[in-house]
């Protein structure tokens, strides 16, 4: 997987557009190429030294929006949409979250210089392409990783543990609901949201063996439903926060783009919409 050394910029549309900035890059990638290159890339989490709201412990910036990991666990999107921005909070009901740290170093570092007061600049901060929240229910530990513009969960379920316990409440949101396809919509007042139907699986033998899962509503609280599978060996459920764009942010916008001749990305440009939302974001007129 290609790197990508440069991520200033929240908004695919603004970057695919950058392409008419950059005729060389034009030459070597068409916008599907673009598209299905940025898809992939994993996307790490920062961790935060000061550079952002104090409640935060990591974040990572997505072409669909910032997720942000905060010290007590709970995780925080901050999604683009026409005017503004939505704002999304996920917490784990019932769970307990001693300590939330990241996992497996990525080769991304990060450097802010911001204002002209150099003691204020944060250089070479360290991240991280998983972040854990540890077993946040009894036999049941949680991670979060991110990439192009998915933020994924993974639920790695012990043997014996019970699926049932997990319990995860979406604030900001007037409303879940299940598609037929079984994706778990999030209604806001700027639009919907989606999470993919989730996956299930078991590691048997070497092979991936699947399991039928389905989301259960609660209210504004939604929980997994299992199929049969053999409870001595671990299970991982994994569902996805898809593709999220509500609208054009006009606060994020690339450039430039370049490759190098490993093929890398490279792209320069702004963004001034991925602050830490507060708690009066979660008003419908955020």
């Amino acid at each position: 997987m290609k790197k990508l050394k440069l991520l200033t910029v929240s908004l695919l549309v603004c970057l695919v557009f950058a392409l008419a900035l950059s005729p060389n890059a034009q030459a070597a990638l068409n916008k599907a190429e673009v598209k299905a290159k940025l898809k992939h890339i994993a996307v790490p989490f920062i961790l935060n030294q000061g550079q952002v709201n104090k409640q935060v412990a990591y974040y990572a910036k997505t072409f669909g929006g910032t997720v942000f990991v905060t010290k007590d666990g709970k995780l925080v999107y901050s999604l683009p949409a026409e005017k503004g921005a939505v704002a999304l909070r996920e917490i784990f009901v019932g769970g307990r979250i001693k300590h939330v740290k990241g996992e497996e170093k990525a080769v991304t570092k990060v450097s802010y210089f911001k204002g002209k007061d150099k003691s204020k600049w944060i250089t070479g901060i360290p991240t991280y392409n998983y972040v854990s929240l540890g077993e946040v229910y009894q036999g049941i530990e949680i991670k979060v990783r991110a990439y192009g513009d998915n933020v994924e969960k993974l639920f790695y379920v012990k043997p014996g543990a019970e699926v049932g316990k997990i319990r995860v409440k979406v604030e900001g949101a007037k409303g879940l609901g299940v598609t037929k396809d079984g994706r778990l919509k999030v209604i806001t007042a700027k639009g919907e949201v989606y999470f993919t139907k989730p996956v299930a699986y078991q590691e048997i033998e070497g092979k991936k063996k699947y399991i039928e899962v389905a989301y259960l509503l609660e209210d504004k609280t939604y929980k997994f439903k299992l199929g049969k599978y053999d409870a001595s060996k671990p299970v991982i459920i994994d569902p996805l926060l898809a593709s999220t764009f509500l609208g054009v942010s006009k606060h994020d916008c690339a450039n430039a783009l370049a490759l190098d001749s490993e093929g890398n990305v490279y792209v320069a440009g702004y963004t001034s919409s991925d602050d830490f939302p507060t708690a009066g974001a979660y008003d419908e007129d955020y």
